[in-house]
């Protein structure tokens, strides 16, 4: 084999593995609250964000039926249906990739933060497939039961993880089972952040097993534009997801699946959410000290990364870049062997 052909293989090989391994960090478990425990507050995240706050009480068992009318509930225009799916990444998620790439369709995916702790490998894979990734809370607590500043946290806590593994910051967000008051609206608000709700709702999670019927009823209704709500996270919900699909694909209403952020034309990330959480840069993480180590100012391009250290904790981009390297030293050794058995 010629010497140049052999160099431009390991060139490429090289160029892709690196670029996986700068996206493929894997989140440090004490960076965060357990998974599923209502995320504890921080003092300097609620001091910044927490301004102009409504006086409205906690509601122990959320809001029986939230008012939306401020929220966006559907896509603009006809013969949209914005594909939303809750509460992954999980041990279904990958199912559901399949059949959406096998369909050609893109999604929007609200992820819950704690999944993200064990299931951060599927999450990565989401949004390689070109899907939109957003926030949903870390623990899936109803949004107003909790106080503002567990609020706050469970928002940050969310974005960072995800950030953690994608190195984007997503702008939208769902509050779990629709909950939301104007105190919740008004912090969400001040981060910056896009509220989404949905106008046809599967009830996968509440039991329903008739979700492609229910699909194909609306799919043949008309074409007025459509937000849905499905689950990718349960044994009985994911496999509902596909003949769901079909469904809105063959109505005659002519829909086109595509993610939320596709049919209202926003940007679906957003690095400045982290100068409004702190002023400067990323927040800090720090879940042992009272005290709240400083972070350098990160770029607010979607694709940009930090590059500070919190504590004993790297970044993002720190942890990443050295598993790239070490990579990278890996391939060049067995580029460089190979070449000397081959010459």
């Amino acid at each position: 084999m010629h010497p140049t052909s052999i160099f431009s293989i390991t060139a490429s090989f090289v160029f892709l593995t690196l670029s996986s391994a700068i996206n493929a960090a894997v989140p440090i478990a004490t960076d965060y609250p357990a998974p599923d425990v209502l995320a504890p507050a921080n003092a300097t995240w609620s001091n910044t964000i927490l301004k102009d706050i409504p006086n409205i009480p906690v509601n122990a068992l959320g809001l029986p039926t939230p008012n939306w009318s401020a929220d966006i509930v559907t896509c603009p225009s006809a013969n949209m249906w914005g594909l939303s799916y809750d509460d992954g990444p999980g041990p279904y998620t990958d199912n559901l990739l399949s059949v959406l790439a096998a369909k050609k369709v893109k999604a929007t995916f609200f992820i819950v933060g704690s999944r993200v702790l064990q299931y951060s490998d599927v999450l990565l894979r989401t949004y390689q497939a070109g899907h939109h990734i957003a926030l949903h809370t870390w623990s899936h607590r109803n949004s107003t039961a909790v106080t503002n500043e567990q609020f706050v946290a469970e928002i940050i806590y969310n974005a960072r993880i995800i950030k953690d593994v994608i190195g984007v910051t997503p702008r939208f967000f769902r509050p779990p089972f629709g909950d939301i008051d104007e105190r919740i609206r008004k912090i969400l608000h001040n981060l910056g952040l896009i509220i989404v709700e949905w106008n046809v709702d599967s009830a996968d999670a509440a039991g329903a097993k008739d979700v492609a019927v229910k699909f194909g009823a609306k799919a043949n209704a008309g074409s007025s534009p459509v937000i849905s709500l499905e689950h990718d996270l349960f044994a009985t919900t994911e496999p509902q997801a596909g003949p769901a699909l079909d469904a809105i694909l063959a109505g005659t209403g002519k829909y086109k699946p595509m993610p939320i952020d596709e049919c209202l034309g926003y940007a679906a990330y957003d690095e400045g959410f982290w100068d409004r959480v702190a002023g400067k840069g990323l927040p800090p993480i720090n879940l042992v000290s009272g005290s709240s180590p400083s972070a350098n100012s990160t770029s607010t391009s979607s694709t940009g990364s930090a590059g500070s250290t919190t504590g004993s904790h790297k970044s993002f981009s720190l942890r990443s870049v050295e598993s790239a390297w070490t990579v990278m030293t890996i391939v060049g050794t067995v580029a460089l062997v190979g070449g000397i058995f081959i010459f």
